[in-house]
Order: structure tokens, then C-alpha cells, then sequence
């Protein structure tokens, strides 16, 4: 069980984890609210992604992936009412077959309480790594 769990945090940051980066720029880019939205959430399962594989010891890649997670869901996740469903999206039209999906895609896609309990979590050893960067 021990071999089946570590070959799947491998997989996760040599596959999963680069994929979900990829995407960011593009969504980035795009700046509508709908791509921001998406953005949040691939933060959000990045952050959370690394900081579960990463051990108990945070590196350089899962500290980066938790700061990054945290600037950029500060900035631009506007659900903390969670009625994104209940707000017109300008970025979608209401005639297109995929206005329901995007509509149902909600906020994060992780429930916000595992990614405070992920920050909360890791915090102690973020601090840590980033006290041992300024020396």
C-alpha cells in the first residue's frame, strides 16, 4: 500500500502537476471572468496537489504552488458568498449548449474547508522554508 501510494504522488507531480500548470497562462490570458474562474480552481488543486505529495517536508515546488495558490485565490476568487451559479456570467452566452456546464462548475472544485485545512496545515513548514531562503 506504502509503494502503491508513493508511485501515485510520483505520477501526480511528474504528470498531473505540470499538466495543471500548463493551463494556467492560457487562462491567465484570456482574463475573462470565466477563464479566472477556471484559474482559481487550478490554483486551488495545485496547491492542494502539492502540498499532499510533497511530504512531510515542503520544497521549493510545493511552497510555490501554496503562495501562488493563496496571492492569486485572494485576488480573483469572487465566490465567497457561493452563489456563482446565481451570477450572470457576461463571458458566457445563456444560448450556448455549455452555458449549464460552466454555470455547474461552481467555485473550486475542492471543498474550501480541505484547502484552509491544507494551508493550515502546511503553514508552520511554509514558514519555515521561507525563513531558510533568506539566509
Amino acid at each position: 500500500c506504502a509503494r502503491a501510494a508513493a508511485a501515485l504522488r510520483t505520477a501526480l507531480r511528474r504528470v498531473a502537476v505540470p499538466a495543471l500548470r500548463a493551463w494556467l497562462p492560457g487562462l491567465t490570458r484570456d482574463g475573462t471572468r470565466t477563464a479566472l474562474r477556471r484559474a482559481c480552481a487550478v490554483h486551488a488543486h495545485l496547491a492542494y496537489a502539492e502540498a499532499k505529495c510533497c511530504g512531510p517536508l515542503l520544497d521549493a515546488p510545493a511552497a510555490t504552488a501554496l503562495l501562488e495558490a493563496q496571492c492569486f485565490l485572494a485576488a480573483y476568487d469572487d465566490d465567497d458568498d457561493g452563489s456563482f451559479a446565481e451570477k450572470p456570467d457576461p463571458d458566457v452566452d445563456p444560448s450556448d449548449p455549455q452555458a449549464d456546464a460552466v454555470a455547474a462548475e461552481g467555485g473550486l472544485g475542492l471543498p474550501e474547508s480541505e484547502l484552509a485545512a491544507v494551508w493550515q496545515g502546511r503553514r508552520a513548514g511554509l514558514l519555515r522554508w521561507l525563513r531558510g531562503r533568506n539566509r
